[in-house]
């Protein structure tokens, strides 16, 4: 039986599991502001793609800082957000709710 971390690591090769398996933790932070699942989240697709020493290097971000960033207490900037995310080839994008304030 495959174990989970090279389960997750096949599946992450495809970028489109990527994209709906981060967009799947962005929603549910949108719902329940568990700001440590979608960090999490983060972390298992870095893992996957090599770990997080390899993936600094084409973020350009310190790789102790994506530790900090990405463990239970962090608290990563917008800015820092978007790079980890530019590195896996994604970004963000707005869509419109059926929440809004009038």
């Amino acid at each position: 039986m495959q174990n989970l971390d090279n389960y997750l690591k096949d599946q992450f090769q495809d970028e489109e599991n990527v994209k709906e398996y981060i967009n799947a933790a962005l929603e549910q932070y949108f719902e329940d502001h568990n700001k440590e699942l979608f960090l999490a989240s983060l972390k298992e697709v870095i893992q996957a793609k090599g770990g997080i020493t390899e993936f600094s290097k084409h973020a350009h971000i310190n790789r102790q800082h994506i530790y900090r960033m990405l463990s239970d207490k962090g608290n990563p900037s917008f800015d820092n957000i978007g790079s980890l995310l530019t590195a896996l080839g994604l970004k963000l994008q707005v869509e419109t709710t059926n929440h809004s304030i009038h």
